[in-house]
């Protein structure tokens, strides 16, 4: 298990408009833990909380889910704002990856790994956040990271 201010090298974020689910991870070691869920308000996430996160954990970059097949263009554009502002804020590079089915593939590991029938919600989205930066670290495991935010 990571430690607070060890090497971690990225913090990855399952953006949504209700919650916003948080890992980090190394992509040296090619895997990453859930951290904690985000409470967010109607798409606007609590910048304090995050800042305290990236405090903690000081990644080297920032990595968020981006839904390539989504039609929502509210979300999208919530997205595209939240991506913008975590670069202005925190001044660290900020990664897309793309993130389809990542919930519905949280939800299932989820419901393999527990005897209980009914998924938590947060515990979804910090597996959905895993599973988006160890996407990007395997996307990434050549050591290439190019694929800088266009948002």
């Amino acid at each position: 298990m990571l430690k607070k201010n060890a090497s971690v090298r990225a913090l990855g974020f399952d953006f949504g408009l209700k919650r916003i689910g948080v890992a980090v991870g190394s992509p040296a070691m090619g895997h990453a833990q859930p951290v904690t869920t985000l409470q967010a308000q109607h798409g606007r996430p609590d910048w304090t909380q995050i800042a305290a996160l990236i405090e903690d954990w000081r990644p080297d970059a920032l990595v968020v889910g981006n839904p390539n097949s989504l039609s929502d263009k509210n979300l999208m554009g919530k997205l595209k704002k939240f991506v913008r502002e975590l670069a202005e804020r925190f001044d660290r590079p900020v990664r897309l990856i793309d993130e389809a089915y990542s919930s519905l593939e949280a939800r299932r590991r989820i419901k393999k790994n527990t005897q209980h029938q009914r998924c938590m919600k947060e515990e979804i989205d910090k597996i959905a956040a895993v599973l988006i930066l160890e996407a990007w670290f395997y996307e990434n495991a050549d050591g290439e990271t190019s694929d800088e935010s266009g948002a």
